[in-house]
């Protein structure tokens, strides 16, 4: 099991930034970006360090809200044995993007393109999407004005 922080990146119009991963898990997919949180790292360092390392965007860590826990599966994952898959323990965190801030991702070798997505288009979709996409997706939908979250940490 890992433990995971991913991050549900949004633009001033509401659209879900999904990235098309290079690697397993999920290659060939459209995922938010994340990764592992490194042991005794807090929610918000592990945000911030995976916002900076994956699209190069640096953040206040005020600007972060929790969404929720997921429990994901893969058949496949990077680390040899690949075929042994991997289970992760995802916490998803939400952060809003500046037109600036937007024009100034730049996707790392994990990702070979970017697309803004409308919630409601991933949810319609849901056979193109991984079902953990798709959760966060009505997730991100059912929330109340996808602002007015609270995070606490230790």
């Amino acid at each position: 099991m890992i433990s995971t922080c991913d991050i549900a990146v949004l633009n001033s119009g509401g659209k879900l930034l999904l990235a098309k991963r290079t690697w397993e898990p999920a290659k060939g997919q459209f995922w938010i970006i994340g990764g592992r949180r490194i042991p005794g790292e807090s929610f918000g360092e592990s945000a911030l360090r995976n916002l900076k390392h994956e699209l190069g965007i640096e953040v206040t860590p005020a600007r972060f809200q929790y969404l929720g826990g997921y429990s994901m599966v893969f058949a496949k994952r990077r680390q040899a044995p690949k075929q042994d898959g991997v289970h992760t323990d995802s916490t998803v965190m939400i952060v809003h993007l500046s037109e600036q801030e937007m024009t100034a991702i730049e996707p790392n070798e994990e990702y070979s393109e970017t697309q803004w997505f409308v919630l409601q288009d991933v949810v319609k979709r849901s056979s193109e999407f991984h079902p953990a996409i798709v959760q966060i997706s009505e997730d991100l939908l059912a929330a109340p004005s996808q602002g007015s979250f609270s995070f606490s940490e230790r």
